[in-house]
């Protein structure tokens, strides 16, 4: 067991040249068909089998983003799976941009972080993937209450109106950066949005419920005046 350990301590990942050999092969194509391939769709590239053939061999390693991205297109992978070797992903790299790091650190460094540092200001992109993740969250506990009868388990409801409030809270602040930003969102990230609220207002009239006080709206955050047109619509 420890020899096998050393092993697998030694071994390193597949390095950019032999990954694109991987999935070439895997794709049924050979190096002058991958470069008609990418050709016929990048006539700019000017890819030919040599070029392929020295990636491979590592005899070019100085490969340009749209080389790396063109090849991915046709071998119908991630530009990523190019970069490191996913199928290790915690063996380190011997050589090319990022020698001696796994599969998995890539995939980290690439990730936009979705705290700020230093104060700075969130990233657009950074803000939909946290809406994303927000709506998912609140569709999934939408799923959870759907058939929860109002009363019958006074705990379950107080927990799951506490993380709705959370929840709607983060929507609310998301959207109206997303606004500021003036983002337009696709048709069924919208319709999310709604069902999201529909789900979070059904909580808040449960929480009063049991409270016996007033139903009051704090998920939408569209204008109070029906009359008045809300800021969100002219948006989205």
């Amino acid at each position: 067991m420890e020899a096998k350990t050393n092993e697998s301590s030694a071994a390193e990942a597949a390095s950019t040249g032999q990954l694109l050999r991987r999935y070439r092969k895997l794709a049924g194509l050979t190096a002058q068909e991958l470069a008609h391939e990418v050709n016929s769709k990048h006539p700019d590239d000017a890819i030919t089998a040599a070029v392929v053939f020295n990636i491979e061999a590592e005899r070019k390693t100085a490969i340009t983003i749209p080389e790396l991205a063109h090849f991915a297109e046709v071998l119908a992978i991630s530009p990523i799976q190019l970069l490191c070797d996913c199928d290790q992903p915690y063996l380190p790299a011997h050589s090319g941009a990022f020698q001696g790091k796994t599969a998995r650190q890539v995939i980290e460094e690439f990730t936009l972080p979705r705290e700020p540092r230093n104060d700075a200001p969130t990233s657009v992109i950074a803000t939909v993937l946290n809406l994303e993740e927000n709506l998912h969250s609140i569709l999934n506990l939408g799923g959870t209450i759907h058939d929860m009868p109002g009363g019958t388990n006074p705990a379950m409801n107080g927990v799951a109106c506490q993380l709705a409030e959370i929840r709607g809270r983060m929507l609310a602040s998301q959207i109206r950066q997303l606004q500021a930003a003036n983002v337009r969102l696709p048709d069924k990230t919208s319709a999310a949005v709604d069902k999201a609220r529909q789900i979070l207002r059904r909580l808040e009239l449960k929480a009063t419920k049991s409270n016996n006080g007033p139903a009051e709206d704090n998920w939408s955050i569209q204008r109070k005046s029906r009359h008045e047109p809300s800021r969100e619509a002219s948006v989205w």
